[in-house]
């Protein structure tokens, strides 16, 4: 048996996939696409409920995610460069962690979103009283 009408289809597939991903690398970021964010920083509010700050990859606004205090933990030590046992573990089977990333819906980030002149001069409180009281589901 020839292989050669078999190696000529797999290379013609393969290279359709090859030229797949690169138009997908170099196209523009489809509507509605998600909005890759980094995390900033943990602020914590009164009463000690600590916020991850979210913020934009290619802009400037933020977007706060209400964490545990174990999540805050966690979340700190990696911020400051930390390892934790889940990477010890992981780098003690050979692995390693090329890359991690957080995004967020546009709508959401539209609703919830602020950007740096929204927050300046603003507490907590003068914002949660602009924005009122969060919605109930019907339950």
């Amino acid at each position: 048996m020839n292989g050669g009408p078999r190696t000529t289809f797999v290379m013609l597939v393969l290279a359709a996939c090859a030229a797949g991903a690169l138009f997908r690398l170099w196209s523009p970021a489809e509507a509605g696409a998600a909005v890759e964010m980094r995390a900033q920083e943990l602020v914590r509010l009164g009463g000690g409920q600590p916020i991850l700050v979210l913020v934009e990859k290619q802009g400037a606004r933020r977007l706060g995610i209400p964490v545990t205090r174990a999540e805050a933990a966690l979340i700190e030590f990696a911020l400051q460069g930390g390892r934790g046992p889940g990477n010890a573990a992981l780098e003690a089977l050979g692995g390693r962690v090329l890359r991690a990333s957080i995004v967020a819906d546009p709508a959401l980030l539209d609703e919830a979103g602020l950007t740096p002149e929204e927050l300046g001069g603003r507490n907590a409180r003068g914002v949660r009283a602009e924005i009122g009281p969060a919605p109930v589901l019907g339950i």
